[in-house]
């Protein structure tokens, strides 16, 4: 994985320099599989209707994803709502939220298609080192609950945090950090596994200073959680917001949200995910007070 946005990489030289190294950040899944329509209906799709250079050469409007935590609410990054990354981040009427979205390149009539009533980022939320990457989208009318939309459940006692934990990750990403723009029209899911705190962050230490990217990496804060496989899996350029889940007593758990990363599917460097637990007070109050 690669810092912010792992989307978009240096080609972003005609957009802005800033968004470029953001966008290159984002996350998209390595290793993984095709899911099946409905087997995570709580996967949400984040379309950007504006020009993009990530959008542009995918041909889809994916931009970022996300999960249905409640019938009106959508957890994602941060740092999709960054304005100051890349222009028309922060405008509501720029996006489209999709609910049961499965093939990017058809519409699908379970879909819902949603617009965004207001949008709360996370106010702890820095971009450089990226920390508390969240944000919470009320949308403008509920979901409609069906086998292939449905919420799902926080983490909000860290339950899924320790050290070996099983993990899931899915998105619609690219399958490797390069070539750029290739990202995949069906989401593949793949499994990590909650990686040791110091190593990852001895592991990031070693990240040259003159590489840009390494402004965005501070995995020794209480609310990054590093997971990560042996073998090539991960998520990468695109997938950013995605839900990190785990299955703890046979209930489906949103444990945390891809955030940022070095590379894609370096077991050196694991992805970089923002917990929910160390968020929960904010998550919550937003919720009731909105």
């Amino acid at each position: 994985m690669n810092s912010l946005f792992s989307f978009w990489l240096i080609l972003s030289v005609l957009f802005s320099c800033t968004w470029s190294q953001h966008v290159e950040r984002k996350k998209r899944v390595v290793g993984g599989h095709p899911l099946i329509a409905g087997e995570w209906p709580f996967l949400v799709s984040l379309h950007f209707r504006p020009v993009h250079p990530f959008t542009n050469r995918t041909k889809m409007r994916h931009l970022c994803t996300g999960a249905l935590i409640d019938p009106l609410w959508v957890l994602t990054a941060g740092h999709c709502f960054d304005g100051n990354e890349y222009s028309g981040l922060n405008k509501k009427s720029n996006w489209v939220i999709v609910l049961g979205e499965h093939n990017q390149y058809r519409r699908e009539s379970w879909e819902q298609r949603h617009r965004i009533r207001k949008y709360f980022q996370n106010p702890q939320y820095t971009a450089r080192p990226l920390l508390k990457d969240l944000t919470l989208i009320k949308l403008k009318k509920p979901a409609t609950i069906s086998d292939k939309v449905r919420p799902i459940e926080l983490d909000l006692t860290g339950q899924c945090t320790p050290l070996g934990t099983e993990v899931s990750v899915a998105g619609w990403g690219q399958v490797a950090y390069s070539p750029f723009g290739y990202g995949n029209f069906l989401p593949l899911k793949t499994t990590v596994w909650v990686s040791n705190k110091t190593e990852c962050v001895e592991n990031y230490s070693i990240v040259p200073d003159t590489d840009p990217d390494k402004a965005f990496y501070e995995p020794e804060d209480e609310g990054v959680l590093c997971a990560g496989a042996a073998g090539v899996k991960d998520a990468c350029l695109g997938d950013s917001g995605g839900p990190l889940i785990c299955n703890h007593d046979d209930v489906l758990k949103l444990t945390a949200v891809v955030s940022t990363g070095y590379d894609c599917g370096n077991s050196t460097f694991p992805g970089l995910y923002t917990r929910v637990d160390v968020s929960r007070r904010w998550i919550l109050d937003t919720m009731a007070n909105n």
